[in-house]
């Protein structure tokens, strides 16, 4: 068995924007974490792909900067981050509020938040948490790992999708209490067919083309020109999300239909009729990637969840669990960092409570 020193340790499953943000809140109060994640690398949904001659975000494709602590992370950037306008749906407040992109990737945004949050803090890649288990004297946490190793926390925070993280709560044989089941399950994710697709120069026109084109049909969510909204990238390259609708409609059909699937739809989206356009066919080399659980079909007003198990003893000792994420607050990947800060902040100062959504 290995394990980390409990006292003052927060356990952190999911290194994406908001496990990340609460790993530097909690560094900046003092404490230890440990975050553990399951993929290769750190960003979650703010995943940035990278081919021959090409970058494309293939999750989140801008960020809005509302509150204070992610607009000073935006600026320490420079000249790497660049405005852009969304066509199709601004969301009503983009004067007030302008969305920005990353010039290397939106990936970019959570390496900066890893670096802030000290390399004193471990993370763990490529770790899939099985299951919690409360330590023995109830003052803590015993988090088994995929792989067999067996870590202990002081607190944990788990920040997966919603529903991902309510299956980790009911695999580890843990019941929750009645008023937050009844609330939880009912925040439900939709999910996301993601294609990019990479030309050759020449091969498409991108003249009039927005580079943030949202919601251009009913079947797709939006059709992202990489190097129009500012991405180094040396080819023509675009991202295009399916709608919600469209992607359950074809969630079990192959890679190569849906990529087939997804082009039809961006040529009669974009209305293309000239013959020296683009090819019939998606172009060689068109990537999917299928997030399953790509937005929350509705949020909480709390930017983060004290969990509580069902009543008895042990619900009275339990150590502490919190649950945060996009699905609380706002969702974007700025409400995602949001819940993250105020959940880090909370277990920082010891508090217990729900949180209240930042400003």
């Amino acid at each position: 068995m290995s394990s980390v020193e409990p006292d003052r340790t927060v356990a952190i499953v999911g290194a994406g924007v908001t496990g990340l943000a609460a790993r530097w809140a909690l560094h900046a109060n003092g404490w230890n974490t440990l975050t553990l994640e399951k993929s290769r690398g750190s960003g979650g949904r703010i995943a940035t792909r990278r081919g021959e001659n090409w970058i494309a975000d293939l999750g989140a494709q801008f960020t809005a900067s509302k509150l204070q602590e992610w607009r000073e992370l935006l600026i320490a950037e420079g000249d790497e981050v660049l405005p852009v306008r969304i066509t199709g749906d601004a969301g009503g407040d983009e004067e007030r509020y302008p969305r920005w992109v990353h010039r290397v990737g939106m990936s970019a945004l959570a390496k900066s938040l890893l670096k802030k949050g000290g390399d004193a803090h471990p993370v763990r890649f490529g770790t899939r948490v099985v299951r919690l288990e409360p330590a023995q004297d109830r003052e803590g946490w015993l988090l088994h790992t995929q792989e067999g190793s067996v870590l202990s926390a002081h607190a944990v925070l788990v920040t997966a999708p919603l529903p991902q993280a309510l299956d980790l709560v009911v695999q580890s044989g843990l019941t929750l209490a009645e008023q937050d089941r009844e609330v939880l399950e009912k925040i439900q994710y939709s999910p996301c067919l993601a294609a990019v697709f990479n030309f050759p120069h020449g091969a498409v026109k991108t003249e009039g083309l927005p580079p943030l084109l949202k919601r251009p049909s009913a079947a797709l969510e939006g059709i992202y020109d990489q190097p129009g909204k500012g991405l180094r990238c040396p080819a023509p390259t675009w991202v295009v999300h399916a709608s919600a609708d469209w992607s359950r409609a074809h969630w079990g059909d192959p890679d190569e239909r849906v990529l087939e699937g997804l082009w039809s739809e961006v040529r009669s989206a974009l209305a293309f009729r000239d013959p020296q356009g683009p090819p019939c066919d998606p172009p060689n080399g068109a990537q999917l990637h299928r997030w399953r659980f790509c937005q929350p079909e509705r949020v909480l007003a709390e930017s983060f969840w004290n969990v509580r198990l069902q009543s008895g003893r042990e619900a009275r000792t339990q150590p502490a669990l919190l649950l945060a994420g996009d699905s609380f607050g706002r969702s974007s990947v700025e409400g995602a960092f949001a819940s993250g800060l105020a959940a880090g902040r909370s277990l920082g100062r010891g508090q217990d409570t729900q949180g209240e959504v930042p400003c």
